[in-house]
């Protein structure tokens, strides 16, 4: 009889089993909460650590990729943004990018005190960027793109041909520039690679011509001439303008004068240029005012475009000794000075690192300030959430058994 009604009960059972409702996909794992968990936000200090050792063994690559990490996460923390910037600076040997990062930098936490030492090594890669450029377009056999300078200059030919006529030209050249692009943009720099690009060409190919050079710079137009040394220290200059192959379009009527004044050249130059470059005529200022502060002037831009810039620094403060007021001569003395300082802040830059690690990021920080005064200042509550009047909780008479 037992087993009958086992039996029973197990056809009963399997016959209404197409019947039995089908249990909720959630049913079969996890329950679904009425209230979602929220996962905790990455820790961005453990990817900087990690970025930090990466980049002292030497793997550049990894530590890299973990500072990118921790500047998604924390991008209100200048630490992991310095170290990526670092890690291009010193780790890949790559001034542009390392520009970049460091740029990013300051934009971000201008008014950081910490930072303010890392400033002039922008000024170091800015020339060392431009540098590598101009020797990578060299080997690779390209023309460099002027798609933001359409003008070019190459340095007057000078008779007789010496080392004081050629720092001239290349100081006239100068002025002509301050002219003309106003030797500065708008973050101060003066025209570092318009002079980069004749100054490599004519080093690497020391027979080639100006034409040559408008050939291979791919600029619209390219100014040159010649500077002939007459008697009683005056010079004729002779203007020339090339297009971007290499062929003369206009010539400049020659003038006349003495390197102590040179605006009557620079004036003839500039109007005539402003009618084929459709710019705006001015009147020149009186930038140099000797021979031998011209002549000063271009062995310290020689050799800072030579990569001499300790010798570059002293020439010009020379220059500045003899002409104080010249805005010329003031631009470029801050500059090569500043440059300078940040080729010798490479070896302060793990030091600065370290500090800028340690300290709290700025804008949480100031948050959590911000927030301790808000609590610090709300009245104080009695248990039922009213205020009472009196401050102190009372004592509580003892309960006697």
């Amino acid at each position: 009889m037992h087993r009958i009604l086992s039996l029973i009960f197990l056809v009963g059972m399997l016959g209404c089993g197409s019947q039995m409702p089908q249990l909720a996909p959630h049913a079969l794992g996890e329950p679904v909460l009425s209230h979602p968990i929220t996962l905790p936000t990455p820790d961005p200090a453990r990817y900087e650590t990690a970025a930090w050792s990466q980049f002292q063994r030497r793997d550049y690559v990894r530590a890299l990729r973990l500072a990118y990490r921790a500047v998604d996460i924390a991008p209100t923390d200048p630490s992991p943004v310095f170290l990526a910037a670092m890690i291009y600076d010193r780790g890949f040997d790559r001034p542009d990018l390392a520009l970049v990062e460091y740029e990013r930098m300051f934009n971000l936490f201008n008014d950081y005190p910490i930072l303010t030492p890392l400033r002039p090594r922008l000024f170091y890669l800015y020339r060392v960027a431009q540098q590598r450029m101009v020797l990578s377009a060299l080997k690779s056999s390209q023309s460099v793109p002027m798609t933001d300078k359409s003008f070019a200059i190459f340095p007057f030919n000078t008779y007789p041909n010496n080392h004081m006529n050629t720092a001239i030209s290349l100081g006239l050249a100068d002025l002509l520039l301050f002219d003309l692009v106003s030797a500065r943009d708008s973050k101060g720099m003066p025209p570092l690679q318009l002079h980069l690009l004749h100054l490599t060409f004519k080093q690497t190919f020391p027979d080639k011509s100006a034409s040559d050079f408008a050939k291979w710079v791919g600029a619209d137009h390219t100014l040159t001439g010649d500077m002939v040394q007459t008697k009683d220290h005056r010079v004729r200059l002779t203007a020339k303008l090339l297009d971007a192959s290499g062929s003369l379009v206009h010539t400049f009527s020659p003038v006349e004068s003495s390197l102590n004044d040179l605006t009557e050249f620079r004036q003839t130059v500039f109007d005539t240029l402003s009618q084929i470059l459709n710019t705006l005529p001015t009147e020149p200022q009186k930038l140099i005012a000797t021979p031998l502060s011209i002549l000063l002037h271009g062995q310290a831009l020689e050799a800072y475009l030579s990569d001499d810039i300790l010798t570059a620094t002293t020439v010009e403060q020379g220059a500045l000794f003899l002409d104080a007021s010249s805005p010329l001569i003031q631009h470029w003395y801050h500059w090569m000075l500043t440059d300078y300082a940040g080729s010798l802040t490479d070896a302060n830059l793990t030091t600065i690192y370290q500090k800028l690690s340690v300290q709290p990021n700025p804008k949480s920080a100031s948050q959590r300030r911000l927030l301790a005064t808000h609590q610090s200042l709300l009245p104080a509550t009695g248990i039922e959430g009213e205020e009472p009047l009196n401050p102190y909780k009372p004592p509580q008479p003892e309960n006697t058994p």
